[in-house]
């Protein structure tokens, strides 16, 4: 049996924290909780392959539990059941590779939610409808090559997603169900044409990332929900030119970061919407004409282009 030793603040309102980090742990039941109270629990480091049913019941006070870096292959369905108090979850760095729709029962409270650099190919419909209070998910640097309308089905109050590198080719109205989504990134996947059917129901969108992917076209009025956005990183894109109506509704936007890409042309009238840009930074573009009245005249942007 493995027992940890315990680091606790003296005053007693301070977060107990139980370190299991970097013990040669392979398995939950080698596992000895000796503070059942503590609210932060580590097991990163280690190397854990599995979650069973049960292997987490002693720490349903537990509001922390980071597990990156381990082995883990395999979550049982409702390995979470008892763990409704806890807040922040980090699976990061590990080798799942789906996620079923009980993976994560009974994970009612959480808030974060990490699974970045995972090999993850699956997300059943509604994976994560058990945690309606999750704000922050990571799934960047996974293997997903499809997403469903139902993928994200439950997490209304979902703040900030983040799907970096992945497969990712098209993902038509999946993120209608994230009323309050103000932050997404899909940066570095494989989209070629960016659709208006992407941004369906996220209309408080504030910041967007969609850069490093091979988009050369973009559907007119595709941006016509986001009229709250204010930073879009579209850095290292496929695209030679802004038309007129590829940027229509942005009224909001102040940053904008079409660089490193093919852009060649910016017609007659695509930026003049875009009456509250601050900053376009344009460097490493292959930028050749900026036509007339491209932007609005009565606030013209700072413009970033190569020395």
């Amino acid at each position: 049996m493995i027992i940890a030793m315990i680091s606790c603040a003296v005053h007693p309102s301070y977060t107990s924290t139980i370190d299991f980090a970097n013990t040669n742990i392979t398995s939950l039941d080698q596992v000895i909780i000796p503070d059942e109270s503590a609210t932060e629990v580590h097991f990163e480091d280690n190397f854990i392959q599995n979650i069973s049913v049960n292997d987490l019941s002693n720490l349903s006070q537990v509001t922390h539990l980071y597990m990156q870096r381990n082995l883990l292959n395999h979550i049982y369905d409702s390995s979470f059941l008892f763990n409704n108090e806890t807040l922040i979850l980090d699976l990061s760095e590990n080798q799942l590779v789906i996620v079923t729709n009980m993976t994560f029962y009974g994970l009612t409270q959480l808030l974060e939610l990490y699974l970045q650099e995972n090999y993850l190919s699956f997300l059943a419909d509604k994976a994560f409808s058990w945690m309606s209070k999750l704000t922050i998910l990571d799934l960047s640097r996974n293997q997903l090559s499809s997403l469903t309308n139902l993928t994200f089905s439950g997490l209304e109050q979902l703040e900030k997603l983040i799907l970096n590198h992945n497969d990712l080719t098209d993902f038509p109205a999946v993120f209608s169900p994230l009323k309050n989504l103000l932050n997404l990134q899909v940066v570095g996947n494989k989209l070629t044409e960016i659709k208006s059917e992407y941004f369906t129901g996220i209309e408080q969108l504030r910041t967007l990332g969609i850069g490093s992917n091979p988009i050369s076209q973009i559907q007119d009025f595709a941006f016509l929900r986001l009229n709250n956005l204010d930073y879009f990183h579209f850095w290292g894109n496929s695209m030679e030119a802004f038309e007129g109506n590829d940027l229509k509704g942005l009224f909001k936007l102040r940053i904008f970061y079409p660089g490193y890409s093919n852009l060649r042309l910016i017609e007659e009238g695509a930026f003049s919407d875009l009456v509250n840009l601050e900053l376009l930074y344009i460097r490493w573009a292959k930028l050749e004409t900026i036509s007339k009245n491209a932007f609005n005249a009565s606030n013209l942007p700072v413009v970033s282009t190569p020395s």
